[in-house]
């Protein structure tokens, strides 16, 4: 059972968790899109538009792979699964606490 205390702070920690979940919302979006332009995962250089785009998709998918094992990555990988981590983190949280709220 919630207390009367627990009740003032609970809109107030939802409202944080909200803040928090699009901060690092917005944060996911630029680290995703920065493995993208560093592992090359995107680019089509001229060579390969010769290709067919299951043949281009597999080469992106194959530099996507190297961002994952590489040592030279290692900041950027994790960068962005500290991003999606808390991206996902704060959104179950402020959905418990969202629910936490309705039971009251």
């Amino acid at each position: 059972m919630l207390t009367m205390e627990q009740l003032t702070f609970l809109p107030l920690a939802i409202m944080a968790c909200a803040f928090v979940f699009l901060m690092s919302f917005f944060t996911m979006l630029y680290a995703t899109l920065l493995v993208g332009v560093r592992a090359g995962a995107g680019i089509n250089s001229t060579e390969e538009r010769a290709l067919s785009w299951a043949e281009r998709a597999g080469r992106a998918n194959s530099r996507f792979g190297l961002f994952l094992v590489a040592d030279e990555f290692r900041s950027l990988r994790r960068f962005y699964f500290g991003a999606w981590l808390s991206t996902i983190g704060s959104g179950g949280l402020g959905l418990l606490l969202l629910f936490m709220a309705g039971r009251t």
